[in-house]
């Protein structure tokens, strides 16, 4: 598996096909394994395990055509609490993800934004505005 600057990860996989097959805890379900794919289930399985996020408050792909964003988390009381976006690693972030993942905070209000391609992992409290690099400032779900 790629070396990603995320926590340790485990995936259940199986081959359907000729398609490699990864499981989402989250829809309950196989889905196609791709390189993006990959980053947002290692993601969750960080948030999950290391910061304490319930999986019941995760929703995955919501959002509509134009906007339609990997995953988000809501809070005990139903409010966005973070809502992020995954890349390829190969996929270099660039302003243009982050004004992609702007734009879906400006229709969520999450407390936290955060885009990644697994390699660098860029989180913003929507209360300072700034962004931090690296899963260390990944805040604990509280």
């Amino acid at each position: 598996m790629l070396q990603l600057n995320l926590p340790p990860f485990n995936p259940r996989l199986r081959r359907q096909g000729k398609s490699l097959e990864i499981y989402d805890p989250i829809r309950n379900r196989y889905v196609v394994l791709t390189p993006e794919e990959y980053v947002r289930q290692r993601l969750i399985s960080g948030l999950i395990n290391q910061r304490q996020v319930p999986r019941g408050l995760f929703s995955v792909e919501q959002g509509n055509i134009s906007a339609r964003w990997d995953g988000c988390v809501h809070g005990r009381g139903g409010m966005p609490w973070l809502i992020f976006e995954c890349k390829a690693p190969a996929v270099q972030l660039s302003l243009d993800s982050l004004l992609q993942v702007s734009r879906y905070q400006q229709k969520k209000q999450a407390e936290w934004v955060a885009i990644s391609n697994g390699i660098q992992n860029m989180i913003m409290n929507a209360e300072d505005g700034e962004w931090r690099d690296g899963w260390e400032y990944f805040p604990d779900f509280a």
